[in-house]
């Protein structure tokens, strides 16, 4: 792990590298997949932890996977740099930072939306389309479902909830009734 701060300066660093060769998504894929290789390998892990293994050993494992994910140039020798500065470890952070980066940049959100059963095409469809109006962005909806909140939904974009279920409807009545008692 390596704090948030330099996370960002990484990704950062990365992102002005992407952009100069308009890459920013392919990087971003790329990153992704390594990422997620790193987070579910504990023995790749192993290898890179504490310096342990000779670097030749890490190069070798570093240049078959990234071979296997087909890396471009920029994304190789961007991990292959953070190994050399034994940062490594921080790649998972330096991604979400790469991901929110790139987003802001090509004007993307993602939203969360929790409903009581599955939305259909048409009701997902209009959601996204009333969430990018109210955004300026766009949307990558994420669902999922809750039957505790009864009906309605419950929408998460970045750090604002819009919560316009019938669980937090009743709540907000219940609690009412009692403040008026």
């Amino acid at each position: 792990m390596i704090p948030g701060a330099l996370a960002r300066r990484y990704a950062r660093a990365l992102i002005e590298l992407a952009s100069e060769k308009r890459i920013e998504d392919k990087v971003l894929g790329e990153l992704e997949v390594f990422a997620q290789v790193w987070h579910e390998s504990a023995d790749l892990k192993q290898v890179f932890a504490g310096r342990r293994f000779p670097s030749d050993l890490r190069a070798k494992v570093l240049d078959q996977i990234l071979r296997r994910i087909m890396a471009s140039d920029l994304t190789r020798k961007f991990i292959e740099h953070l190994d050399r500065k034994g940062r490594i470890d921080g790649v998972e952070d330096i991604h979400r930072s790469y991901k929110r980066m790139v987003d802001d940049k090509l004007g993307r959100v993602d939203a969360e939306v929790t409903s009581p059963s599955p939305l259909g095409m048409a009701e997902t469809a209009q959601l996204k389309q009333n969430l990018e109006k109210l955004t300026g962005k766009q949307v990558t909806l994420k669902q999922s479902v809750d039957p505790a909140i009864i009906g309605g939904v419950i929408t998460r974009v970045g750090h604002l909830v819009y919560d316009g279920s019938i669980r937090s409807f009743l709540e907000e009545a219940r609690s009412s009734l009692i403040n008026e008692s």
